[in-house]
């Protein structure tokens, strides 16, 4: 019956929705309310006894009180993962940033690897696009693509050549796409689970094992999707990067007709005019990169996104065991 209602679902709402959004907050809800539910029961035998126990009305509410708190998480999580996916490429406020794009910036410095300057990060002659997290150097080095090779701003032109793509190769992108906000979305509500039923262990003194397994357990699967999504990111950007190379000339048949054949220049001019509504054939002066900001000594210390997530960990696994003793 549970199989024939979550494939329902799954036709309802659409299988991205359902996949990406409300499959992993029924899993987190479950599983939270499992963990709260047997530590106020006194177990988890107890709280199946106690459920059983309780009137038909008393479930149906329970029942249609979860299903509502797991369909608000899940919209609230489809409807922000724009937003999600911005965070995990690194677009804070500084001095949130400082340290992420310092450690990025040395280690880009460092690197002499062609396959992961390609995939992994803008080029060493633009030190001032990187960004503070390794998804959002990977998305940078897509978007600065095309603007490299033949003038088109990628964040400008991206929607305008997505028209023009074949729906096979729309296909491929939309479902690699999914799956990087996937695994984007575990990883945040892993990190909220663990969080959050450790922060509750600690106010109710809870047992420490169950302690430790939510903290552990959350921050480890929040982790580990986070470095899994980070292949998902490079296949998409190697995607759009083959979209610009590919069906870039279809685009050009779009805006001219059939004999268009732009070149880098030509590509700038019609930049301009969508951007700034300069028309094109203007001359244009470019504009010189900003300068690299410096790295300070203290930012040949400057932790890593790994470095941060295993010392906070320690430290609150450390601190729960001093207060739960």
């Amino acid at each position: 019956m549970l199989g024939s209602l979550l494939k329902e679902s799954a036709g309802i709402v659409g299988r991205r929705f359902f996949l990406d959004a409300l499959v992993p907050s029924f899993a987190a809800g479950a599983l939270a309310v499992v963990i709260v539910g047997s530590h106020r029961a006194g177990g988890l035998s107890k709280m199946v006894t106690t459920w059983t126990a309780q009137s038909v009305e008393l479930k149906t509410v329970q029942v249609v009180l979860f299903f509502a708190v797991v369909a608000f998480l899940a919209i609230l999580l489809s409807s922000t993962s724009i937003a999600l996916t911005r965070f995990f490429e690194g677009y804070w406020r500084r001095p949130f940033s400082t340290f992420g794009k310092y450690w990025h910036r040395l280690r880009l410095r460092r690197l002499d690897d062609d396959q992961q300057l390609y995939f992994r990060y803008p080029p060493k002659s633009r030190p001032e696009e990187v960004m503070p997290t390794r998804l959002g150097n990977i998305f940078k080095s897509a978007e600065l693509y095309p603007a490299l090779r033949y003038g088109m701003d990628g964040v400008l032109f991206w929607p305008r050549l997505y028209a023009v793509l074949p729906d096979r190769v729309a296909t491929g992108l939309g479902e690699t796409r999914s799956l990087l906000e996937r695994l984007l979305a575990l990883s945040s509500l892993s990190g909220l689970f663990a969080i959050g039923t450790s922060a509750y262990l600690l106010v109710v003194r809870g047992p420490v094992l169950i302690y430790l397994g939510c903290l552990l357990g959350g921050s480890l699967v929040a982790h580990t999707c986070y470095l899994v999504s980070l292949q998902a990111a490079e296949s998409y950007a190697e995607q759009v990067r083959a979209a610009f190379d590919v069906y870039r000339r279809d685009l050009a048949v779009k805006l001219h007709g059939e004999a268009a054949v732009l070149d880098r220049p030509q590509w700038l001019g019609i930049g301009q005019l969508w951007f700034h509504g300069i028309p094109e054939g203007t001359q244009l002066v470019p504009d010189e990169p900003p300068p690299a900001a410096e790295e300070s000594n203290g930012a040949r210390w400057a932790p890593t996104s790994a470095t941060w997530w295993a010392a906070l960990t320690v430290v609150a696994a450390g601190a729960g065991l001093l207060w739960l003793r």
